[in-house]
């Protein structure tokens, strides 16, 4: 389990960040992601509900849930007994196994894996993008967009469902070299709601007992 976190946070970016002029080389593929990354820029706010499941030569490893709140910079993430957040000033993952929590120094190129936009923020810097199909699935038009690593990763290929109505991430899919393959579904999004910024700060008093390790 901890080894599957572990690989989860190597995928860490943040940034929503475009570039223009991309050379139509990708069967609109680009245009396709700056609509969706004008639409999740417009948001306030967004509180995600999704659901995770981890494969591996069509074996189910892990199931589970989760929910991501943004504001801004700002994001709290719970993840299989996990918390993942940052106040824009700290950084903190609490592992409810062992009652620990680390503390890490913000940075600005770090967020969780389970936002929206993770893989298409500045991705002409880190990916080839190929428009793949649209389908109708559930009686939506889902757009398909494959990124595929300029360098060397331990995943070959991430896959995007796009609502080609909505503009909005439907589905993600990261088929690691080892066959795994990790998907996240959004099952739920409510956005522009009023957040406190307190919702994303460590507050020790919170957690009893827990070990603090500051990696500050």
């Amino acid at each position: 389990m901890k080894k599957t976190i572990a690989t989860l946070l190597l995928f860490f970016v943040i940034g929503f960040n475009f570039a223009q002029n991309q050379v139509d080389t990708d069967q609109g593929a680009s245009k396709i992601l700056e609509n969706v990354l004008k639409k999740y820029n417009s948001f306030t706010s967004m509180s995600i509900d999704f659901s995770f499941k981890s494969e591996k030569n069509n074996k189910i490893i892990l199931t589970t849930t989760g929910n991501l709140i943004i504001k801004g910079k700002k994001y709290y993430a719970t993840f299989d007994q996990q918390i993942f957040a940052c106040d824009s000033n700290v950084v903190w993952n609490y592992q409810k196994e062992g009652n620990e929590v680390t503390l890490y120094e913000y940075d600005e190129s770090e967020a969780p894996i389970f936002h929206p936009t993770k893989f298409i923020s500045n991705w002409k810097k880190e990916f080839k993008a190929k428009f793949i199909r649209e389908e109708n699935t559930n009686n939506k038009m889902i757009q398909i967009i494959d990124l595929v690593p300029i360098k060397s990763a331990s995943y070959y290929k991430i896959r995007i469902y796009i609502d080609k109505n909505k503009n909005e991430i439907t589905k993600t899919q990261i088929f690691d070299k080892d066959n795994t393959i990790y998907n996240y579904i959004i099952t739920k999004m409510v956005t522009n709601s009023t957040i406190n910024d307190s919702t994303f700060k460590f507050v020790k008093e919170k957690f009893p007992n827990v070990q603090v390790n500051d990696m500050r």
